[in-house]
């Protein structure tokens, strides 16, 4: 079996010493899934599932995975370095480990947004129940479920676009589309939408063609406080409740704001990745007509 080449450097920086060629005893656990699977069971939730569980040895267990710290100070730097290694490192280097540490993120920048993306969302959540949303209309549910989440892009806005480009990169794309279907899940169902129909999809879709819109709205933004980023908003939940189809409304509110953030993104996009982040995307989709994830 071949040796996560991880599993080394992320002992010696926890000061563990390495076991060597010890056969395990057999009510030890171990973990055997290959470096691919770990990697993505780790960019969904860092720290819950540890990449090296406890080998045979005569020292106590006292493993910790370093890679939460690392991504938290990294946070920090993304102001200063936007959302890269160099970010890891100096992130790394604030916490007394070596800069090499990024090492231990095989996507790099990747992990750092993702990392991002599902600390903000978990915490959302955690949040919502303080809304009140009982005492709202459903178009204001709508609006302060959308409004919140975005609210945690703003001390990152300045490098937003860059984030965007790397989640819509073709190899992370299916796992950005899973986020952001975990996400509209969660709006619509706290927003008390119970459908069971074909609406169940169209809600989706538009909802999530709202949420992008605004997003992209937001970056080229620069009133006080994002008040034309939530008036913009207001609008198009507005259109939608009138029009009564939400993907129509989606798509034109995306439309809208295409041609103020194309040079935002310019930078980061080339038509090779364009042509396949749409194959990425259509393989997604076929995937989850079909039932898998």
């Amino acid at each position: 079996m071949a040796m996560d080449p991880f599993c080394p450097l992320l002992k010696m920086l926890c000061g563990l010493r390495s076991v060597g060629s010890h056969r395990p005893s057999s009510n030890v656990v171990h973990s055997h899934r290959s470096v691919t699977a770990r990697s993505r069971i780790s960019r969904r939730s860092y720290g819950s599932d540890p990449l090296i569980i406890a080998e045979e040895t005569s020292y106590p267990n006292t493993f910790e995975d370093p890679r939460p710290n690392i991504l938290e100070a990294a946070l920090k730097q993304v102001k200063t370095h936007g959302w890269s290694k160099e970010a890891l490192s100096v992130g790394a280097e604030t916490i007394k480990l070596p800069s090499i540490t990024h090492g231990v993120f095989p996507e790099g920048e990747y992990d750092l947004v993702n990392y991002f993306v599902d600390k903000s969302t978990r915490d959302w959540v955690s949040k919502i129940p303080t809304f009140r949303l009982e005492e709202m209309t459903p178009k204001e549910r709508l609006k302060k479920l959308i409004q919140t989440r975005l609210e945690y892009n703003i001390p990152y806005m300045s490098h937003w676009p860059q984030a965007m480009a790397i989640l819509a990169h073709p190899t992370h794309l299916p796992q950005s589309l899973h986020h952001a279907s975990v996400l509209v899940d969660e709006i619509l169902h706290q927003a008390g939408d119970r459908s069971v129909n074909f609406d169940w999809y169209t809600k989706r879709a538009g909802v999530l063609g709202i949420y992008t819109a605004t997003e992209l709205y937001m970056i080229t933004d620069t009133s006080r406080g994002f008040e034309s980023t939530w008036s913009f908003l207001d609008r198009r939940i507005d259109d939608m409740i009138g029009l009564g189809t939400i993907s129509t409304e989606a798509g034109r509110a995306l439309t809208i704001v295409g041609n103020g953030v194309a040079s935002q993104l310019k930078p980061y996009l080339t038509p090779t990745n364009i042509a396949s982040a749409i194959g990425s995307l259509s393989w997604y989709l076929l995937r989850r007509s079909r039932g898998k994830k």
